[in-house]
């Protein structure tokens, strides 16, 4: 809950993180160690965050606390049973090169294609084959010849 304290003390929404970071947080009075799910959402919905991410926590662990706190729970590799589910867009588009976690879901490879079509748009420009008469914008003849006249007439700059 970095920073969440100042937004909760300002009256914002915060979403907690119980699970897979290990690390404690102070809420003004409220010292909180973040492990293993169960003990902390509870005191994060007790602090006033509107939800928590329960992630890479066992799928019976996360169900049974989204039973138990009245908050929003999101499971990111915690199972089905929460009340949404949490996947980096950068893994479900694919537009990583890295390594992509077991818990999320790819659902397009947005990265090899934008490689592929970056590849074939260098390759046309290089070739010759892009642009086309078709990609081109014309000018009247006699638009062109006024414009040519008043270029010949300014200067050209250093």
């Amino acid at each position: 809950m970095e920073g969440g304290p100042l937004i909760l003390l300002l009256g914002g929404a915060v979403i907690g993180n119980v699970g897979f970071w290990l690390y404690t947080t102070t809420l003004g009075w409220l010292t909180i160690r973040l492990t293993d799910g169960s003990a902390p959402a509870a005191a994060l919905a007790a602090a006033g965050v509107i939800g928590v991410e329960i992630e890479l926590v066992p799928q019976e662990v996360a169900a049974a606390i989204t039973k138990h706190v009245k908050i929003l729970t999101f499971s990111m590799g915690s199972g089905p049973d929460c009340d949404g589910q949490v996947v980096f867009t950068a893994d479900l588009l694919g537009t990583n090169t890295g390594h992509y976690p077991r818990h999320s879901k790819t659902y397009v490879r947005l990265f090899d294609q934008a490689r592929d079509a970056l590849t074939r748009y260098r390759e046309e420009v290089t070739s010759g084959a892009f642009p086309t008469e078709g990609h081109s914008v014309h000018i009247a003849p006699d638009q062109f010849a006024r414009f040519a006249a008043e270029l010949e007439q300014r200067p050209v700059p250093a």
